[in-house]
C-alpha cells in the first residue's frame, strides 16, 4: 500500500492561492490575452471580411506607417488624450476633499454618499446613451458649461493681475471651469478614499489630541499617510479612466476605424496606445510608490 506524501503547510497555501486566482487566470486568458494576441496579428495584416471567414494579407509595418505618416488626425487625437491627464491631480484631490467631508458624522450622510456615487451609475452605457440623446438634458448641460466659461473669463483676468503667467492662469481656469466634469468623474475615487479613511484607527487621533496636535497636524501626520496607498490606487485608476474612457479622443478614433470595418488599422492604433499608456502608468506607479508608506511612523 502506497504511503501518501505529506503536504507541507507552504504547499497548501500555494495551492490555495492558485485555486483562488484560477478564475481570474481563465478570464485573463480568454478576455485579454487572446484578444491582445489577435490584435497584434491584425496590426501586421490587411484584414478583409469574406463569407464566414476573415482574409488576412501580410502588410508588415504598413499600418504603422499610415498611422504616423499619412493619418493627419492620429497624432492630434493621441496628444489630446495624453494632455487629458492634467486632470488627474485635480480629480484625486477633489475626491479626497469630498471623502473627508463625507466621513464626518452628520445627518443625511448616507444620502450624501449616494448622491456622489450617482454619476458612476449614470455613466453606464444605456443610461448615458439616453441622456446624450435627450435634447433638454443636453441643453441644460450646454448652458451650464457656457455660463461657467463666462464666469471664469473674469477669473483668468484676476489670475493675470495677480502676476501668474498666461500659461499657468489658462491651465487653472481651464481645469476649474470643468468642475462639474471633475466631480462627475470622482465617484469611484471617493469610495476608495472613504474605505481608507474608515480604516484609520481612532486611537491615533485620540493620542494626537492628548499631545495637543491641531487638525492640520492630524491631517498631515495621520490622515494623509494612512490614505497614501489609496491615493496611489486612485491615481492609477484615474489615469486609466481618462486614457480609455468614452471621452478619450483615441477611443473615439479607434471606434470610428472599427465602424469603417478597418480592423487592421484599429488594431494598430490600439497596440500603439496600449504600449504608450502602459509605459506612462508604470512610470507614474514606480515614481509615486517610492514615496508611499503602508505604515505610519
Amino acid at each position: 500500500m502506497k504511503k501518501r506524501r505529506a503536504v507541507s503547510y507552504e504547499m497548501k497555501k500555494r495551492n490555495s492561492g492558485y485555486l483562488f486566482i484560477s478564475l481570474w487566470l481563465v478570464g485573463f486568458s480568454l478576455l485579454f490575452l487572446v484578444p491582445f494576441v489577435t490584435s497584434i496579428v491584425y496590426s501586421f495584416n490587411d484584414v478583409q471580411i469574406d463569407v464566414g471567414r476573415l482574409i488576412m494579407e501580410p502588410v508588415g509595418f504598413a499600418n504603422f506607417r499610415r498611422m504616423f505618416l499619412e493619418d493627419t488626425d492620429f497624432l492630434p487625437s493621441f496628444w489630446a488624450t495624453i494632455t487629458s491627464l492634467v486632470k488627474v491631480p485635480f480629480i484625486v484631490m477633489l475626491s479626497l476633499f469630498i471623502a473627508l467631508l463625507l466621513n464626518q458624522n452628520f445627518h443625511g450622510r448616507t444620502l450624501a454618499r449616494s448622491v456622489f456615487f450617482l454619476p458612476v451609475i449614470i455613466m453606464s452605457g444605456p443610461v448615458m446613451t439616453i441622456l446624450n440623446t435627450d435634447t433638454f438634458f443636453s441643453a441644460v448641460l450646454g448652458s451650464e458649461r457656457a455660463s461657467t466659461l463666462v464666469e471664469f473669463a473674469s477669473a483668468q483676468d484676476l489670475l493675470k493681475t495677480a502676476g501668474l503667467d498666461n500659461v499657468v492662469s489658462s491651465y487653472i481656469v481651464n481645469v476649474t471651469s470643468q468642475l462639474f466634469t471633475l466631480v462627475w468623474s470622482s465617484g469611484i475615487q471617493i469610495l476608495i478614499f472613504l474605505s481608507g479613511l474608515q480604516a484609520v484607527p481612532q486611537q491615533y487621533y485620540e493620542v494626537a489630541a492628548v499631545e495637543g496636535a491641531t487638525s492640520w497636524e492630524k491631517f498631515w501626520k495621520i490622515t494623509f499617510p494612512s490614505v497614501a496607498p489609496m491615493m496611489l490606487v486612485n491615481i492609477v485608476y484615474t489615469m486609466v479612466d481618462l486614457l480609455l474612457g468614452d471621452s478619450s479622443s483615441m477611443y473615439s478614433r479607434i471606434q470610428f476605424a472599427i465602424s469603417q470595418v478597418d480592423y487592421s488599422y484599429a488594431a494598430s492604433m490600439a497596440l500603439v496606445c496600449f504600449a504608450v499608456w502602459a509605459a506612462l502608468i508604470l512610470a507614474v506607479y514606480w515614481i509615486i510608490n517610492r514615496y508611499v508608506h503602508y505604515t505610519i511612523d
